[in-house]
């Protein structure tokens, strides 16, 4: 199957010299789901933002985006707005709402931007968004403020949103963070049910989400895939130190579990530029003596590799 997304050696700058994004790469197919995952400050968002061109004005992004065979890194502002009018929606959190508008009118709002319908056409199709992502009593819905619904409607609100245009790629960005986890599951099973032949990106602290809804899944730090491939293959038997750390993190049913801790913190991009090789290793409990080396990818299998100086032998 032919890729329905491919990013190639993209980097994001801020302030016009600090890297936070460092030379990114990877495939995406269509009806496929990719999990990115990490700490606050590896990257994630600014990566979501600059696939949809929704960057600052003081960051900007270079490398190659290719959507179905198009270049679209070379579009004008005016085309790649058509296009994420059109071909890539992103998902918000429910925060993105107007508090001062009736839910109904903001999904029309959407609609708005690639249709010319009647009134009475975009009611119809609003109603049928809002019944698609099985949003209780649409009728009713349609005509609440946003903060009359609680956390999970909003967000099936939000996806309606993003969905109106039946995009090719649909982005979302730390939808499930506010929710309870029977809401989580939910948003998630409804996610994969719109999927089809939708390709999407999921970004999220959340290792469960990740296992739970995608195919493919990057383990982002400090702007660098540390480790792709397989969701479960990587989650179930990590190949790279930070990933064992994360999924070590995380508490478990098992009262006798000692919650492991990662030391220190995400370096700050002035930070990273002292670091020379493995950017991981001043947090790194597997630390080698050729830390400061350049460091090449290491492939456990055809569509598993990591960045590390062990290749994925650590333990």
């Amino acid at each position: 199957m032919e890729n329905l997304l491919s990013v190639k050696n993209l980097n994001i700058y801020v302030n016009n010299d600090l890297k936070a994004v460092d030379s990114l790469s990877f495939d995406l197919k269509k009806g496929e789901i990719l999990g990115i995952v990490g700490e606050s400050g590896c990257g994630k968002t600014l990566t979501a933002l600059a696939l949809a061109r929704l960057l600052n004005k003081n960051i900007r992004a270079e490398g190659e985006i290719f959507l179905d065979g198009k270049n679209i890194s070379s579009y004008s502002d005016s085309e790649f707005l058509k296009l994420r009018k059109s071909e890539i929606s992103m998902i918000f959190q429910d925060s993105a709402f107007n508090p001062l508008m009736k839910i109904g009118h903001q999904v029309i709002e959407a609609i708005r931007d690639f249709e010319n319908n009647t009134k009475a056409k975009n009611f119809e199709i609003t109603l049928d968004l809002l019944k698609k992502v099985r949003l209780n009593d649409p009728e009713t819905s349609f005509y609440k403020y946003p903060h009359e619904l609680s956390g999970g409607q909003r967000q099936r609100v939000m996806i309606a949103m993003s969905i109106a245009s039946n995009p090719k790629l649909l982005i979302a960005d730390e939808v499930t963070t506010a929710l309870d986890v029977t809401t989580q599951l939910q948003i998630l099973n409804l996610l994969k049910e719109l999927q089809n032949d939708t390709g999407m990106i999921i970004i999220s602290h959340d290792v469960s989400v990740i296992k739970h809804i995608c195919d493919f899944v990057c383990i982002m730090y400090s702007g660098n895939i540390l480790e792709y491939g397989p969701a479960r293959e990587v989650l179930e038997n990590p190949k790279h130190p930070y990933t064992y750390s994360l999924l070590k993190s995380i508490p478990s049913q098992d009262k006798d579990q000692i919650l492991h801790s990662i030391r220190g913190i995400v370096p700050s991009l002035k930070e990273r530029e002292k670091i020379h090789g493995c950017i991981f290793a001043p947090r790194c409990d597997f630390v080698c003596t050729k830390h400061k080396e350049e460091i090449q990818k290491h492939y456990i299998s055809p569509e598993h590799y990591v960045l590390c100086h062990r290749n994925g032998e650590f333990l």
